[in-house]
Formats: structure tokens, C-alpha cells, sequence
């Protein structure tokens, strides 16, 4: 059995010595649950226990005040516990490799996404990290689902931390999004002595080296100025050498907000689309309420606002991290994970999206209401064609009666 943390215990800060050990998180997203008000239903900060928030995870420093004053906008633990070693399997890997502590860690962020994963303490790696570094990496993705804690898999165990995540979590599904951290202790293999090639390569899934003319590695500038430290990057994988505690840990908070941010993203595309089916496939010329149609309408234009409100907050918001931790490192490591996943563009193709949906939508309801003013305009015109005809009719009689009235005084 595992062993959920006490929440009325301080949560375990996530990198305590990097000098003594390697430590790796693997961290999944999850598929948002597609109803509004079941994505909202989730844990909030008001009701999270004492010690959950993400600033626990920092040692004492500016980081942790910062994180801490940007509480309620960043990720909270929603769930961690040290596995069992006998408990732990991991896929099936060609290198092997020596763990000394497994925790697992669930993320949950403020617009209702859940990021879960679990970090590995290693002993000293073989010599050979190149080698070692990719077939990790592909071996936890490609194996997700093969990496079994007490019998279950990964997810599973993760939902089952506590009773909250039972519910908050009993709908979600497993993303397609994967990104594995890797901070090593201090060695000879550092800035000074890596070159683009080495890097590219210790953040690849092959175990050979790439040509040179076409590497995707990124290395945020000021994360690698000094010598002896590294950071380098891709869509699914970091290595860092070199970096403090704090650093490393504010880049795990950045990749849970990358990885947040692409699963809600995709959430917020695919609602678009259904709005924009819903459109196409709705004949409004056969037996459909005028006054159906516009209550359909209004709540189509309710379902796209909040979809925008999603992209804003939940996706647009976390682009830029410095508002959130005033560290010019973390800033440029987030700045070049946001490139590589190509955030920014993915988010300014989904607003682009919503406002042309919204755009049909407006036009559909205007059409509606134009059609009802032309058809209430039309009924006050037959109606004033009426009255006239009535006028008509009734002036000769009224002056008749008039003239009948006056000779009946006469007499």
C-alpha cells in the first residue's frame, strides 16, 4: 500500500540535494474533463489542506515567497507519496539503472487540469550518460503504461493518493503529453565541455548523435553562462547540470504549466469545432421553435465566452512566467519550452478560431432578430392597414349617426 503524505504535514521540498543525487521527473498530462461545470467541480485552493501549496516545494528564499504570493495562479500539490521500492516496476529498459527513492507527484492547476508524474532518485549513473539519458527518456514514454506501482498503473495509483483526487480525478484520461526533467549533480560533463551534438543528444529518444546541420536542442542563455552548468531542452525532455535547487525546481512548475496549458488548449480547439459541427448540422428550416433557436444561440455565444475565458487564463496567462517568478532563468527556460511546444502559436490559431465562430454565431442571432423585426413590422403594417379600413367603414357612419342625433334634437 501507499502511503499518502499527512496533510497536516509540510510537503517535502522536491529537490533536496542535487549535489548528492540524480533525479529525474517524468511527469503525463491529462485529458481535461469536457464540461465546464465538471471542470470547475475540482479541488480549489480554499479548500486545499494546510502545506499543499507549490511554494512548499521550495527551500527557504526568494522563490518560495514569490511562488507563494502568486498562489492562487500557480499549481498546488494536490497529491504526493513515497513508493515502495518493492512496489515500483519500471518498463523494460536496456541500460539498467539504480533507484534510491521514488515519490509520486500530482499536479493540479487553478483551471481545472490535472498534471501527474512521478520523480526517481538515482545512485550514481553509469559513465556512459549519453547512452543511459535517451533510453530513459523513450523508455518512460513509450512504457507509460507498463510502469506499474503496486500493481497499477501510473494514473491509477496517482488518483488513488486521497479521497479528493478519487473524485476530482475519476474521469480523467491520460494526454498525449509527456516531458522528462533530468537534474544531475555536478560532474565533468558541463557547459565547458558540451557542445550543441552532446546536448542534442542527451535530451534525444536515439542513442546516436545528430547531424549537425539540423539540431532542435534549445539552451536558454542565462540557465547555461557559467561554466559547469548545462540546461538544455526539448518538446519532451530537459537535462540540467549545475542548477541550483530553486532553479530546477521553478523549471518542474514551468513544464507542469506547459504541459496544463497544451491540454487545455487542445480542450478549448476541440469545443470550437463541436460549436462550429452544431452550427453545420442544425436545420433551423424544419419544424424548429424560432424562440428554441434563439435560447440555442445564446447559449452557443455563453459556451464560446467561456472558452475564451479558458484560453485567456488558462493558456494565454502562463506564456510568460517572470510575472509569476521573477527570475530572469526560469523566465528563459519557460520562454524556450513555450517555443518548442509552440504554445503561443497554437493559442493565437485557438482565438483566432473562437472569434470567427463567434462571428457566425453573432450573424445567425442577428439574422433571427432582423427576421423578427421584419415579421413584428410586417403585423403593424397589416394591423394600420386594418385601422384604416376600419376608419373607412366607421367615419360615414359615425357622421351619420351624427346628423340623426342633431334632427332627433330638432324634433
Amino acid at each position: 500500500m501507499l502511503a499518502p503524505s499527512d496533510e497536516t504535514v509540510k510537503v517535502e521540498p522536491l529537490f533536496q540535494n542535487l549535489e548528492g543525487n540524480d533525479v529525474s521527473v517524468t511527469l503525463f498530462s491529462t485529458e481535461p474533463l469536457p464540461s465546464p461545470i465538471e471542470r470547475y467541480a475540482v479541488v480549489t485552493e480554499r479548500e486545499l489542506p494546510q502545506g499543499r501549496e507549490a511554494f512548499n516545494l521550495f527551500p527557504e528564499g526568494g522563490y518560495r515567497r514569490a511562488v507563494e504570493a502568486a498562489a492562487n495562479q500557480m499549481p498546488w500539490l494536490a497529491g504526493d507519496a513515497d513508493v515502495p521500492l518493492d512496489q515500483l516496476r519500471l518498463p523494460r529498459l536496456r541500460f539498467d539503472v539504480s533507484v534510491e527513492k521514488a515519490r509520486l507527484l500530482v499536479f493540479g492547476l487553478p483551471y481545472g487540469n490535472f498534471v501527474f508524474g512521478i520523480a526517481l532518485s538515482y545512485g550514481e549513473f553509469d559513465p556512459s550518460l549519453p547512452e543511459i539519458l535517451p533510453d530513459l527518456i523513450q523508455g518512460l514514454d513509450d512504457g507509460r503504461h507498463q510502469l506499474r506501482i503496486g500493481g497499477k498503473d501510473l494514473l491509477a495509483a496517482c488518483r488513488g493518493l486521497n479521497d479528493q483526487l478519487q473524485t476530482s480525478m475519476r474521469s480523467s484520461k491520460w494526454g498525449p503529453d509527456f516531458h522528462h526533467l533530468t537534474a544531475l549533480r555536478d560532474r565533468s560533463l558541463s557547459s565547458g565541455s558540451v557542445n550543441l551534438a552532446l546536448a542534442q543528444r542527451l535530451v534525444s529518444r536515439r542513442n546516436e548523435m545528430s547531424r549537425p546541420d539540423f539540431l532542435t536542442v534549445r539552451l536558454p542563455r542565462e540557465a547555461n553562462r557559467y561554466r559547469g552548468s548545462l540546461a538544455a531542452l526539448t518538446p519532451g525532455a530537459t537535462v540540467l547540470i549545475g542548477q541550483s535547487a530553486p532553479d530546477a525546481t521553478a523549471m518542474v512548475l514551468s513544464v507542469v504549466l506547459n504541459l496544463g496549458a497544451l491540454s487545455s488548449v487542445r480542450q478549448v480547439q476541440r469545443s470550437a469545432h463541436h460549436v462550429l459541427r452544431a452550427l453545420r448540422t442544425r436545420d433551423v428550416s424544419v419544424s424548429v421553435d424560432r424562440q428554441d433557436h434563439r435560447e440555442w444561440l445564446r447559449l452557443l455565444s455563453e459556451e464560446l465566452e467561456q472558452l475564451e475565458l479558458d484560453l485567456s487564463f488558462g493558456v494565454e496567462g502562463y506564456l510568460h512566467l517572470r510575472i509569476l517568478i521573477p527570475s530572469l532563468t526560469v523566465e528563459q527556460f519557460h520562454s524556450e519550452l513555450v517555443g518548442a511546444l509552440s504554445l503561443r502559436q497554437s493559442a493565437e490559431a485557438t482565438s483566432s478560431m473562437l472569434e470567427r465562430v463567434s462571428r457566425v454565431v453573432a450573424v445567425e442571432h442577428n439574422e433571427l432578430a432582423s427576421a423578427d423585426r421584419h415579421r413584428q413590422e410586417g403585423r403593424a403594417r397589416i394591423m394600420a392597414s386594418i385601422a384604416g379600413v376600419l376608419g373607412l367603414v366607421t367615419s360615414p357612419l359615425s357622421l351619420a349617426f351624427a346628423f340623426l342625433g342633431i334632427n332627433a334634437r330638432e324634433i
